[in-house]
């Protein structure tokens, strides 16, 4: 049996150990949504978490995990969040950064709206509309959606790792 060298190791658990401080851990509470149908949105919401756990940039949190959280801080009944209660919820799960969205409808135009609080400054840290011609059109506009998130996340980071 070959011993591994301890050099090789060491290298190996440095490069996983950046390659996990990396991600930025955040939490996606449920959408608002206004005057579009809910499986639509719910697919939505679904695509968003899917896309930023997809892109590799981001540690996501459960949402049973977001769940227990807003059950414990008696926010299950509440469609408005605002940086207060995103940071407290933040501080919960561990997350560097809150998300928060509405999906909204207004003639048949659809629009998407996501504000990311920093959970340690509770402060925004990014926020980003998409405006479309109808429902149809949201999908192919999420990973837009996604990309801008990950460059504003990246110009930030460093004060993510400040603390």
């Amino acid at each position: 049996m070959k011993k591994i060298p301890i050099t090789f190791l060491f290298v190996i658990l440095s490069v996983l150990s950046l390659y996990s401080q990396d991600k930025i851990k955040i939490a996606v509470l449920e959408f608002k949504i206004l005057n579009v149908n809910m499986d639509i949105a719910e697919a939505v919401y679904d695509e968003f978490i899917v896309r930023l756990i997809d892109s590799g940039k981001f540690t996501v949190a459960e949402r049973e995990d977001l769940k227990k959280v807003m059950l414990e801080m008696a926010l299950q009944n509440t469609d408005e969040f605002d940086e207060s209660s995103s940071v407290e919820i933040g501080k919960y799960l561990g997350a560097q950064i809150v998300i928060f969205g509405k999906l909204q409808k207004i003639g048949q135009k659809v629009r998407i709206s996501i504000k990311g609080v920093d959970v340690k400054s509770a402060t925004a840290a990014f926020a980003k509309l998409v405006t479309v011609e109808n429902e149809d059109l949201l999908f192919d506009n999420i990973p837009l959606l996604i990309n801008q998130i990950i460059d504003e996340s990246h110009v930030a980071k460093a004060s993510f790792y400040k603390y």
